[in-house]
This record gives C-alpha cells, sequence and structure tokens, in this order.
C-alpha cells in the first residue's frame, strides 16, 4: 500500500517473469504475475480485491509465456511473449487477441497506447489499442536497450512520444514520423531503464550503479541520486505522479518525492533549515542538533 507502506499480500514463487497492477472501475486492485511455482507450468494469477487480502479472490489463466505484462483501461492487459508477437486479453481474461510476428525485447504501455522494441532488425514502434491494435509507426533504434512512453510533446500530434534507451543516452521521438524531440545524455553513466513523469516534464533514469537521473523535459539534468547498490530494474509513479518508485537488484524498494526538483532552490534550502533547530553545544555555543518530526 503507498499509503504507509504495508504489504498487503506476498506469495513465493520460484520464477517470476512478468507483473502488473491496476485499478478497476469500482476501485479494487487487480494483479496480475506470470511465473512458475514449485515446478508448475508457467501460468497467471489474477488477484482482485488484493486492497482487501481477507476477501481477496484468485483466478488463473494460461499464458503462454509471457515476459511483460501491462493493464491497459478497462481491465485488459497486453503482453510481449517470450517468442514472437504479443497478446491483448479481454477484461474477463477470456480472450486473448494475438498480435505482430517480431521477437520482442521490450514492452511498454500507457493509456491505450503501446511501445515496443523488437530484436531483428532493432526497431521501436508503437500500437494504438483503443480497439483492435493498430500499429502507427516504427523507427530503427539500433542502439536501444529499453523502451518506455512519454505525454505528447509540444506541437505533436496526440500519440505519446516514445523514450529510447541506450547505455548512455535516451531519445524522445515521435515514432509517427521518426521525429527526434528530445535527448537525456548520462555521460560517466550506464543506463537500465527511463519513465517519464505524468506531464511530461521529467525524465527518470535507472542506473547498472544504482542512481537514479533526473532531466527537465529540455534535456537538462537537475538531480542525480544514490538510491541503491545494484543495478536499477524497476521504475513506477504513483497515480498523482508525486513519488517515483525505484527497485533494483539490491532487493530494497526506495521512494523519491518529486516536489524536490519542482520547488525552487531556495525554498528547499529554506526548507531544510526550518527542519533543523539550534541547540546548545557543551561550550555554549550554537549547534545543529537532531531533526524536528515532521507533524
Amino acid at each position: 500500500d503507498p499509503r504507509d507502506g504495508r504489504i498487503l499480500a506476498r506469495a513465493t514463487w520460484v520464477e517470476v517473469i512478468a507483473k502488473a497492477a491496476v485499478l478497476d472501475a469500482e476501485g479494487r486492485v487487480q494483479v496480475a504475475i506470470a511465473g512458475r511455482q514449485g515446478g508448475e507450468p508457467l501460468r497467471a494469477v489474477v488477484a482482485e480485491g488484493m486492497a482487501d487480502p481477507g476477501r481477496a479472490s484468485l483466478g488463473f489463466a494460461e499464458v503462454p509465456a509471457h515476459r511483460r505484462l501491462y493493464a491497459l483501461p478497462g481491465g485488459r492487459m497486453i503482453g510481449a511473449r517470450t517468442g514472437p508477437g504479443a497478446s491483448v486479453w479481454t477484461p474477463d481474461r477470456a480472450e486473448r487477441l494475438e498480435f505482430m510476428k517480431d521477437q520482442l525485447t521490450d514492452l511498454a504501455a500507457l493509456d491505450t497506447f503501446a511501445v515496443f522494441l523488437t530484436e531483428r532488425p532493432v526497431a521501436a514502434g508503437l500500437v494504438d489499442l483503443a480497439a483492435d491494435p493498430v500499429e502507427l509507426g516504427r523507427c530503427p533504434a539500433p542502439a536501444a536497450i529499453a523502451t518506455a512512453l512519454a505525454p505528447p510533446s509540444p506541437g505533436s500530434p496526440h500519440e505519446p512520444d516514445a523514450l529510447i534507451v541506450t547505455p548512455s543516452l535516451i531519445e524522445r521521438v515521435h515514432l509517427s514520423d521518426c521525429a527526434l524531440v528530445g535527448l537525456y545524455a548520462a555521460p560517466g553513466h550506464e543506463l537500465t531503464k527511463a519513465i517519464a513523469s505524468h506531464d511530461g516534464r521529467f525524465v527518470f533514469a535507472g542506473t547498472r550503479a544504482g542512481s537514479v537521473l533526473v532531466w527537465r523535459d529540455d534535456g537538462a539534468l537537475v538531480g542525480l541520486v544514490d538510491l541503491h547498490r545494484a543495478a536499477v530494474t524497476s521504475l513506477a509513479l504513483d497515480p498523482a505522479g508525486t513519488t517515483l518508485y525505484t527497485g533494483a537488484w539490491d532487493g530494497h524498494l526506495s521512494t523519491l518525492d518529486l516536489a524536490t526538483f519542482d520547488t525552487p532552490r531556495a525554498a528547499l534550502v529554506d526548507a531544510i533549515r526550518n527542519a533543523w533547530e539550534p541547540g546548545p553545544t557543551a561550550d555554549g555555543t550554537e549547534s545543529l542538533a537532531a531533526p524536528r518530526r515532521s507533524p
């Protein structure tokens, strides 16, 4: 639960290869997990009502080896198969529409759009999922290792932009015409994952060393935070877009308050000063004492 950090439910799996979570129209949490449990064949667990584990209902659906799962509006799910192609499930998981014949190396979804990376040749493509999947464009991306979606840039059509992650650079591309609309450089760092803020004003990336980098949409690097001791493998935003959640191979989940990057520096300095109370030392001089506890 992101409100207080409580673990609502836990399951032990031998292998988990994909996961997704979404709130349905009634506000219930739906979780889908694809993996192997106790040596059993690959399958998905769909859990509804996880906010109340005592009354959670579990359902099982066959999942033919999907490595990525994402939740779509209306309760649908999209997944990238370990073999060629991708699939979209209906809300009740009763029907699955398979599309594309390419071998995918990455997949990400935002609203009713999905971006993908193909293996050979390496390219990034955009799919409209509002109805039946329709590919809107595909662009070469020879050095890409991961991808994500960002809100449309000013002056762009309604389709979202793609963040194409390379080891030292992120390109922001409009895939309908392959136009480059942004660059985010990370000299001296090896990038792993990226995500954009809900309003598109910031881009975040994890590194193999465990840091998180933050850029403004104009490409200016405004933050570098050491949150982990191993490679960052997951980045996610809360629904309000005010907190960044990061996961890494060090086994920790970290949070980052995004107001830090949206507040004038002078205001941050004042807030830090106000959080500490001066206290007397043994020789009678004033020094900083322990921080005041937040209300």
